[in-house]
């Protein structure tokens, strides 16, 4: 779809300064980041030189482009997110469970992960950000929320 439709990409200084530049996704390449769920686009400029300001080979620039919108889905901390693709959180009884997750994506410590269609989270879910392998479903638990200060 990035490359059908030449999605357009906002490109500006590396250093935040005034120019932008417009570009299109030209391609994509076929190799996925497995720990971020990323991979690489090449951005195409048309005459780059001709452009006021002119875009150099070699400027760093910062590239951002529209995503789609994404409901139904977590934003974790990377940490609580198990080797085996599963979270941990404290159920309604106050006990341990865990369930498996989608990664769709991980950038900057945070994750995107799509729970089981089955689970009822609408409320909120207290998920462990740091669980250990040594826990056991069905363990009674006391809950201690940490408020993230940066969210």
């Amino acid at each position: 779809q990035l490359l059908e439709q030449g999605w357009p990409v906002d490109l500006t200084p590396g250093d935040d300064a005034t120019p932008s530049w417009q570009g299109r996704v030209s391609r994509v390449e076929q190799h996925v980041v497995s720990a971020s769920r990323q991979r690489s686009l090449v951005v195409t400029v048309p005459n780059p030189l001709d452009l006021e300001p002119p875009l150099f080979p070699g400027t760093f620039v910062r590239a951002s482009l529209a995503g789609r919108e994404l409901n139904g889905v977590l934003d974790l901390p990377v940490s609580a997110i198990t080797e085996q693709q599963e979270i941990w959180f404290v159920d309604d009884q106050g006990r341990l469970a865990r369930m498996p997750v989608e990664a769709l994506m991980a950038s900057d410590g945070r994750a995107l992960v799509r729970p089981p269609a089955a689970l009822d989270w609408a409320n909120g879910l207290d998920v462990l950000v740091h669980p250990m392998a040594s826990y056991l479903p069905g363990i009674a638990v006391d809950r201690q929320r940490i408020e993230d200060a940066d969210r």
